[in-house]
C-alpha cells in the first residue's frame, strides 16, 4: 500500500513537472494520457531488448516490436549451423 501510494505522489509531481516545463497551446494532456506515456517511454529499451533474443515467442515479439514501434527487419534472427554436435566441458572427453 505504501508502495503505490508513494508511486501516485511521484506520477502526480512529474506531471506538475511536465506541465510547468511544456507550457504552450494544445498542451492540455490528459492524465491517462500522460501515464499511458510514461509507462510506454520506461518500458521502450527493455522492448526493444526482448524483442531482439530467440527464447521468445514470435507472436509475442512481433507484439513487442509493435509498442515499440521497430521494424522487425533490423531484428534478423541468427541461422544456427545444423548436425554439430556440442558437448559440455565434462563430456566432450569421453566418447
Amino acid at each position: 500500500m505504501i508502495f503505490y501510494a508513494l508511486m501516485n505522489i511521484s506520477r502526480i509531481n512529474s506531471q506538475v513537472i511536465h506541465t510547468a516545463n511544456n507550457e504552450y497551446p494544445g498542451n492540455d494532456l490528459k492524465r491517462r494520457h500522460f501515464l499511458k506515456k510514461i509507462a510506454l517511454d520506461l518500458l521502450d529499451p527493455h522492448l526493444k531488448l526482448r524483442a531482439t533474443e530467440t527464447n521468445v515467442p514470435q507472436a509475442v515479439q512481433q507484439r513487442m516490436q509493435e509498442i515499440a514501434d521497430t521494424s522487425a527487419n533490423n531484428n534478423q534472427p541468427l541461422e544456427m549451423p545444423g548436425n554439430i554436435r556440442k558437448y559440455c566441458f565434462e563430456c566432450k572427453n569421453k566418447k
